[in-house]
């Protein structure tokens, strides 16, 4: 744009040169055809002629001459008020960015964001592996969470069995989540399996599937209730059926 505008000031430059140039030569046309008895001899048309037919001439040759040597100029005063102002406009940027976290995100993509943050971490902590890898865990949990737990608490009981004459004794586990939430999914899934592959798809895709993996034995499959149920489910305190299916190593809760 900047290229456009200087071409466009030029061709006016120009085009001016040639209009007062051509009349300028007008003017002296005319007077050579005046008779030096005809009234209008009076008017110095060739003096006229001489001035325009010049200005049209040395006003071009002047403005590029005069234009160069301004350019450079301007040029040569915006780089040092660039470099003798640079720290203040950074300081007052990051400044205006720190109080107000609206202005970040206007002028910031969310890529770029991710870039400063880190960065900022970096410095602060004084390593950058260790940023990185604090914020990736934070963007997961938080920013990459389709819902957000509020007052969450967690309960875990454990109570044993005692002995059971087996090469491996067993306890109850019983988890209680409870927490405060604007449900994403209108169903909530719940899934016990042992297999490997599978477990880890579902734990690494954001869905409405919690996944709990069993390993096992001789006594207990993922599909058996010994080894995983879901006993409870409420929203705002009023339980919900929950429906059971289950498969060879596969067992599954859901909830609407």
């Amino acid at each position: 744009m900047p290229d456009l505008l200087n071409r466009l000031h030029q061709l006016k430059m120009v085009l001016a040169g040639l209009i007062l140039t051509a009349i300028g030569v007008g003017f002296i046309v005319v007077a050579n055809q005046l008779e030096p008895a005809h009234s209008l001899s009076v008017v110095p048309f060739n003096e006229l002629g001489g001035i325009l037919v010049g200005a049209g001439i040395l006003g071009i040759w002047i403005d590029q001459l005069f234009r160069r040597e301004q350019d450079a100029a301007d040029e040569h005063r915006l780089r040092s008020i660039l470099k003798d102002e640079a720290p203040a406009m950074r300081d007052a940027v990051l400044e205006a960015f720190a109080a107000n976290h609206h202005d970040l995100k206007r002028v910031s993509t969310p890529q770029t964001l991710d870039k400063i943050i880190t960065n900022s971490l970096a410095l602060r902590l004084d390593d950058q592996d260790f940023a990185s890898d604090l914020f990736t865990d934070i963007r997961r949990q938080a920013i990459e969470a389709p819902e957000r737990w509020n007052e969450a608490a967690l309960s875990i009981d454990l109570a044993s069995l005692g002995d059971t004459g087996t090469q491996n004794d067993y306890f109850i586990a019983t988890v209680r989540w409870e927490y405060i939430t604007t449900p994403h999914w209108n169903q909530r899934r719940f899934v016990c399996l042992s297999d490997r592959r599978e477990y880890a798809e579902l734990t690494a895709t954001k869905t409405n599937t919690s996944a709990w993996f069993f390993k096992p034995d001789q006594n207990h499959q993922a599909n058996d209730r010994a080894a995983f149920e879901l006993l409870q489910f409420t929203v705002d305190g009023r339980d919900r059926p929950i429906r059971r299916t289950s498969r060879k190593t596969y067992q599954a809760y859901s909830v609407d």
